[in-house]
């Protein structure tokens, strides 16, 4: 099954794009590509003309999909299905008419539409793999940062690390930052709590976290980044949230959490603190989306 992968080369979007095809590469034997996207200009030449001898003429054989996340993704899938043939896939809801696309792979907190051409997921696909073989004493704390949803205060944070660490001091705990983390907290961090390792994501390879997410046995995520709770649940792991106040009352990410929260997914660290017990943070049946998603791409294009 031969297939190009469109990426914005931004690492969120390449991150959902290599879940699915990874996902699919364990279904079936894949001849992968990856390329850029095209630029605005040359999409609406290849759409219009049906030619784009930059890219086709110069592959031996069609795709049978091509799968691209981000907005600036979208002209090209469309583009180059109509000059090469292949199914399009859009990992995302799209800026584009649904329709237009064979498949949309929705996460149901950006409210996707019944159509037969898409596909609600829990949460947006990733590279995570579900692991039965998590470390009995191994956890993770996930850093986001500021956000248009939340507001991010360093002091905060450090006082819910501090929290997070006293309630459960027997655990080796390993600190992972991300590009949006602020470079004072990540200071703070070092000296406050030097005998836990703080990983920056530029210092590791993008198969640091996946690897080492299978084996945590408890991660803790900051509530900004409901990518990494989703990769959290992936894992299999048990899941909490270190809390932010809402910068609004109901955005699509604050309610998708409070879904979480609610559907006794995640816990919040208030809510564990108070039951001064860590037990009381359950391990669910691990989120598979990206096999499950997999599986469906297959049977429905037949491929």
């Amino acid at each position: 099954m031969k297939i190009w992968a469109i990426t914005d080369n931004k690492p969120g979007h390449q991150n959902q794009t290599a879940g699915l095809i990874e996902a699919l590469s364990d279904l079936r034997e894949t001849e992968v590509e990856w390329m850029s996207a095209l630029s605005f200009a040359n999409s609406l030449s290849a759409l219009l003309s049906g030619r784009c001898p930059k890219v086709c003429d110069k592959k031996n054989a069609p795709p049978d999909l091509i799968i691209g996340a981000g907005h600036k993704t979208h002209m090209s899938l469309l583009a180059l299905r109509r000059c090469c043939g292949g199914k399009a896939i859009v990992l995302m809801r799209p800026s584009l008419p649904f329709a237009w696309f064979d498949l949309c792979l929705i996460p149901r907190h950006d409210n996707p539409p019944k159509r037969g051409n898409v596909i609600k997921t829990v949460g947006a696909i990733n590279r995570i793999r579900p692991s039965r073989v998590q470390g009995a004493k191994q956890a993770m704390v996930l850093l986001g940062g500021k956000s248009s949803h939340f507001e991010w205060s360093t002091p905060h944070v450090l006082s819910k690390l501090e929290t997070l660490f006293h309630n459960y001091p027997d655990y080796d705990w390993l600190i992972a930052s991300s590009r949006r983390t602020p470079q004072d907290c990540l200071e703070l961090i070092q000296r406050r709590f030097p005998e836990h390792e703080l990983v920056l994501p530029e210092s590791v390879s993008e198969d640091w976290l996946p690897q080492h997410l299978q084996q945590a046995a408890q991660i803790w995520v900051t509530q900004d980044s409901v990518s990494m709770i989703y990769e959290a649940l992936t894992s299999g792991a048990k899941t909490g949230l270190i809390e932010l106040e809402n910068l609004a009352q109901k955005t699509r990410v604050s309610k998708e959490i409070q879904r979480l929260i609610e559907e006794q997914r995640v816990m919040t660290l208030t809510l564990a603190s108070a039951s001064a017990s860590a037990t009381k943070l359950q391990r669910h049946e691990p989120l598979d989306e990206a096999n499950r998603c997999a599986r469906l791409v297959l049977e429905k294009f037949n491929v």
